[in-house]
This record gives C-alpha cells, structure tokens and sequence, in this order.
C-alpha cells in the first residue's frame, strides 16, 4: 500500500515524455532491478513489491533532467527530489524487513535507462584552430 501514490505520480512522471520511452524504460528498470536484486539478495530471501520500479521510476525523473538538458525536465527531476528525498533512507541496508537490495538496483535501472533513452543531440561540427 505504501508504494501505491508513489508509483501513482512517479509513473505518471515517469511517462510525461511518451508512452513508448515510459515502457522501455519500464522494461529497462524491471531487468537492470530484477536481475540485480536476485543477484544481490542472500539465498532464502524473499523479496516482494513494487519498491524497485518506485525507485526506478524516482531514478528515472531525476536523472532525465540531468541527461536531457532541458528546462521542464530538470524542474521536474528537481521537484521530485525535493518532494521524495525521504526515499533515500530505503537504500540503508541496516533497516530490517526492507529490500535494501531491490530499491538499490530499481534506482540503477532507473538512471540507467535515463541514460539509454536520452534524447541524442547532433554532434556540432570541430573546425580546425588556426
């Protein structure tokens, strides 16, 4: 229940910029968070919920203003960080009962993906010193 209006207005967030980058950077931070979070996770863990693509979807707001460059994204990441900066004390591995593991690697999926959806720009042409 918890993660219910985060997923709610970071995934809403998340998908401002289109459907088909909102699911490839779903699908992104699902693999990049799965396959990290099982790796990670002592053997006989347990690890439920829909924390990873929370944190997915945080990393992936913020981290768009920074790689995009432009202005309504990086208010947007800003203003997510300052509404969800509490979501940082979810990477404290010390807390008990809290995939530590899962918010870690739903938030490097998130960044990631970031990344490899960026919008490219046109390289500008080198002319030669003289």
């Amino acid at each position: 229940m918890a993660n219910s209006l985060p997923l709610l207005v970071l995934g809403f967030l998340a998908a401002f910029r289109g459907l088909g980058k909102f699911l490839w950077a779903t699908l992104i931070i699902m693999v990049v968070g799965g396959v990290g979070t099982w790796v990670a996770t002592p053997p006989g863990v347990a690890t439920v919920g829909a924390s990873g693509l929370v944190f997915g979807y945080f990393g992936f707001v913020v981290a768009r203003g920074l790689f995009d460059r432009r202005a309504l994204d990086i208010l947007v990441g800003i203003g997510v960080a300052v509404a969800y900066y509490s979501l940082v004390w979810g990477l404290d591995p010390t807390q008990v009962g809290v995939s530590w593991q899962g918010h870690l690697f739903g938030l490097v999926g998130g960044v990631a993906a970031a990344w490899v959806l960026r919008r490219k720009r046109l390289a500008t042409p080198t002319y030669p010193a003289y």
